[in-house]
């Protein structure tokens, strides 16, 4: 890597984390301007003395007495504005990021909204115009793109409850589990879901059910879910409260069959977007 890309990467961690670098320096010249204030106010009483030897007097005139305390504490003055400075703007770009982030959420959630109905409206008329074969194929050929694009050295997370790969459609995320273990898990999830007292779970909930251990999921599976009053709205009799199907695809390059997970979780308002993991 040389020079020119590191001076980029470091310019790059620096954007990203200015709001912490802002702050810590902030606090670090705050406690040094404290430090200052101490050693310097020794500096202040002789400088103060002195003048008023010089001017003859016991009481120093308050012009003189500003001009000593500029004199004696120019330093820790210059450290407070400056540290102040840095907190207030390490502050204001965290408001920021945050009016910015607010703005693109609401956004999202108006177009999810708006487009929810039309989506639906949309596989319907495929079906019906093209046939369900022909659908299952549009659908296959989707499936088999995200595996396809699915970095082989990412990690392959083991359930312990099977033998078969598969993929999320959603997430991305490639594990090893079983039909019935999924099956199992989407129960239970159902069951959480009728019993839950805010009426939503989200997709870390859907993986803790199917036994996926991210270890430290990514925060964007907090954004989308399942609502249980929509869940029971879009249901049909005989259906699963929170439907789910396989589509079988192959990855050449490790020369394995992939069952491709799929499932349709919605926007949980004011939560966040998604992004692929």
């Amino acid at each position: 890597m040389g020079v020119k890309e590191l001076a980029k990467g470091g310019v790059s961690v620096v954007k990203r984390n200015s709001p912490g670098i802002l702050l810590t320096i902030g606090l670090v010249g705050m406690g040094f301007m404290a430090y200052r204030i101490t050693k310097d106010t020794r500096k202040y009483d002789r400088l103060r003395e002195k003048k008023k030897e010089e001017l003859n007097v016991d009481i120093l005139p308050v012009k003189e007495e500003v001009k000593v305390v500029i004199d004696a504490y120019k330093v820790p003055m210059i450290l407070g504005a400056s540290s102040a400075a840095c907190i207030i703007m390490s502050t204001h770009i965290n408001n920021q990021r945050v009016k910015l982030l607010a703005g693109g959420l609401q956004a999202l959630n108006t177009a999810y909204l708006n487009n929810k109905e039309f989506l639906n409206e949309y596989s319907t008329a495929v079906k019906a115009k093209l046939g369900d074969k022909k659908e299952e194929q549009i659908r296959t050929a989707i499936s088999q793109s995200k595996v396809d694009k699915f970095d082989v050295n990412n990690q392959v997370f083991d359930t312990g409850y099977g033998d078969t790969l598969f993929q999320d459609s959603w997430t991305g995320i490639r594990f090893i589990s079983s039909t019935q273990a999924i099956a199992d898990g989407f129960s239970v999830f159902s069951d959480d879901l009728k019993n839950d007292l805010s009426g939503e779970l989200t997709l870390a909930d859907l993986y803790d059910r199917l036994h996926i251990n991210l270890r430290q999921p990514p925060k964007n599976m907090e954004y989308f879910g399942f609502k249980l009053e929509s869940c029971s709205m879009k249901r049909n009799f005989g259906e699963k409260l929170v439907p789910y199907s396989f589509t079988s695809t192959f990855d050449q390059r490790i020369g394995k069959p992939v069952a491709v997970l799929e499932y349709s979780p919605e926007y949980l308002d004011g939560s966040g977007t998604y992004v692929n993991y």
